[in-house]
């Protein structure tokens, strides 16, 4: 063996280690299986070579952005699925290159069985109805802040940005809006143009796209928070929350009045915790041994307002969480971000509390660009 093979056979076996643990972490992927081109290139044994072309070569031929294909692009995933497992057995040399196979074919099955199922279930009609469902809503007397279905210009990330109803209807969860206005645009040009998840079959994707993580009921559980003792703590460990320095930690809190609270990264967003319903609150803090000293009044996803920041707070107090005092509250007015302190006495109304806000010698600019 060459050291070039050699250096591309430890290649292979680093790659199909990462996309094992995306795999198991995401369950799903949109990267499409690699053309029979590439198996060339990926220093199979020859039987196993002459196992895998022809399989790859069949699922290629089939049209990717028809509704009528999808079921036979899944069943010739399965049936390449099948290959794969034989040809686990054939040359153990081979088995970074056939386990990296293995797992982009099985992440891209669960992707478009997903699509499978939006179109089945006609899930792109029902956006309404999920995103606006108020059943858990405990009081009817708080305000409601709902997933943004609009199209914004940010100036931070040079880009539109927005659409979430169908980021929460994607497979992957994705933040799609560049993509879904040049579908947009097609679609005008060109009403035959396909649905757009299915458009999107036939259009590059880089890996690193924004996406959203979903988490579901037990994932969350991790995230939720009581106030006990006038402190917020963790549910399962009853810890109060130290927040770490430099560091964002996000609020949401659901219909039915569950606290969660999780550090910002690449993935958890406002909506990850209740999967794109309508919430009370969404939010950054920062909480020192279960103290609550910053509100940040902000959230890319739902836009909430000071009524809402007040509301928060309010229910807060409510709770007997304990506050620094003055607390410090950032919030947004014509694209700038400000920072106030509000202290007890201000928290007796909204009209007191907003008045707190905006006295000039408590304003303080902190920054020049939207979130």
């Amino acid at each position: 063996m060459s050291i070039k093979h050699i250096f591309f056979y430890f290649l292979l076996v680093f790659a199909s280690l990462k996309l094992f643990s995306e795999y198991e972490e995401n369950k799903i992927h949109w990267r499409d299986l690699p053309q029979t081109s590439s198996l060339d290139y990926m220093n199979l044994s020859i039987k196993n070579l002459q196992l895998l072309k022809k399989p790859f070569e069949e699922y290629h031929k089939l049209q990717k952005d028809c509704l009528d294909t999808l079921p036979k692009r899944i069943a010739q995933i399965e049936y390449i699925n099948s290959i794969i497992e034989l040809c686990k057995s054939q040359k153990l040399q081979d088995l970074p290159q056939i386990h990296l196979l293995q797992n982009i074919s099985s992440s891209k099955y669960f992707y478009l069985k997903k699509l499978q199922n939006i179109y089945q279930e006609k899930s792109y009609e029902k956006l309404d109805a999920y995103h606006n469902d108020l059943s858990s809503l405990k009081d009817r007397d708080m305000q409601v802040l709902f997933l943004r279905n609009d199209r914004l210009f940010s100036l931070k990330r040079k880009e539109y940005w927005g659409n979430f109803w169908w980021e929460s209807l994607d497979p992957c969860h994705r933040q799609l809006s560049p993509y879904l206005q040049k579908w947009e645009e097609e679609k005008t040009n060109k009403p035959s143009t396909p649905h757009f998840f299915l458009w999107l079959e036939n259009q590059y994707i880089p890996n690193n796209i924004p996406r959203n993580s979903y988490l579901n009921k037990i994932e969350a559980q991790k995230h939720q928070y009581l106030i006990i003792n006038g402190l917020m703590c963790n549910t399962q460990t009853l810890i109060p929350l130290q927040s770490e320095s430099n560091t964002r930690y996000i609020l949401s809190i659901s219909l039915n009045k569950q606290i969660y609270i999780a550090k910002s990264t690449s993935n958890i967003w406002h909506s990850s915790f209740t999967q794109g319903k309508a919430l009370l609150s969404a939010a950054v803090i920062s909480v020192s041994n279960g103290k609550l000293e910053l509100f940040s009044v902000e959230s890319g996803h739902y836009f909430p307002t000071l009524q809402n920041a007040y509301q928060t707070l309010s229910f807060f107090k409510n709770s007997m969480l304990q506050f620094e005092n003055p607390l410090s509250v950032t919030y947004y007015h014509k694209g700038k971000q400000f920072l106030a302190h509000v202290f007890e006495n201000d928290f007796t109304s909204y009209e007191s509390f907003y008045l707190a806000l905006l006295k000039d010698q408590k304003l303080k600019e902190v920054s020049n660009c939207e979130f």
